[in-house]
């Protein structure tokens, strides 16, 4: 029986170390373990200024609370538990917390209530067109004035609303309700 033969004059072999950013799998799971993750939090909406507790794991050191993009002022209790307030610019969207080692986002929404900035006329009859500015109106199911729900009203972007004023109407407060 013939031997295989294999000329390798000429034939430049080479090998190559590759090296990984990764770490080894003892370590992954270590790194895995200890980056934040957010189990719960409570209340589940609420307005600007409101405070918000967050619990989790690894949550020390954390360095960034956001309210879907609106950044928060927060204080760290334990590795388990912050509470955070509700920024002015937050919107209704996940919790996201940052540390070093990475950013948990929750699973479920805050949502954030409906804040009116303003009104425009401030003043008018039944029937009259209104236009109110604030933040948060996505969502919203009905417009009050003064208790009596306006029979129409347009949600034209997250911070206006077109509304009537209401055949009962009088003067008094104007609520947004999502």
């Amino acid at each position: 029986m013939a031997r295989p033969f294999w000329n390798l004059a000429g034939v430049v072999l080479s090998a190559a170390l590759v090296v990984s950013s990764f770490p080894p799998p003892a370590q992954a799971a270590s790194l895995q373990s200890s980056r934040p993750a957010i189990d719960a939090f409570f209340p589940a909406s609420g307005a600007p200024g409101t405070s918000v507790t967050i619990t989790g794991a690894n949550l020390g050191g954390v360095k960034e609370v956001r309210f879907n993009t609106g950044l928060a002022i927060f204080t760290s209790v334990s590795t388990g538990r912050l509470i955070a307030t509700v920024p002015l610019d937050a919107t209704t969207g996940p919790i996201s917390v940052s540390t070093g080692l990475g950013t948990a986002v929750s699973l479920n929404f805050f949502t954030v209530a409906p804040r009116i900035i303003g009104f425009f006329p401030t003043n008018g009859a039944p029937g009259s067109p209104i236009l109110i500015e604030g933040a948060n109106f996505i969502g919203t199911i009905a417009v009050q004035f003064q208790n009596r729900k306006a029979a129409n009203f347009v949600v034209t972007a997250e911070n206006q609303i077109h509304a009537t004023v209401p055949a009962g109407a009088s003067s008094g407060p104007i609520n947004v309700i999502t």
